[in-house]
């Protein structure tokens, strides 16, 4: 059973993919990608080097991700 839910932000710059929970104020909202989960815990900001391998990962540890859009 999923004890956590939740948002976050995806977005890329020159340092690289940023998962964060909030967006900072120098990224325009609209070229972002909002998402939302269920979990077993909560998902903290971090920098990843490839988005896509980290999403399998989260599933892998029985979260559920989907588009907020």
């Amino acid at each position: 059973m999923h004890s956590t839910f939740g948002g976050f932000w995806v977005h890329r710059d020159q340092i690289g993919t940023h998962v964060v929970l909030s967006l900072p104020k120098n990224v325009d909202a609209g070229n972002v990608k909002r998402m939302q989960y269920a979990g077993p815990r909560i998902i903290m900001p971090e920098r990843v080097s490839d988005f896509k391998q980290w999403l399998e990962d989260r599933k892998r540890e029985g979260f559920v991700l989907n588009d907020a859009d």
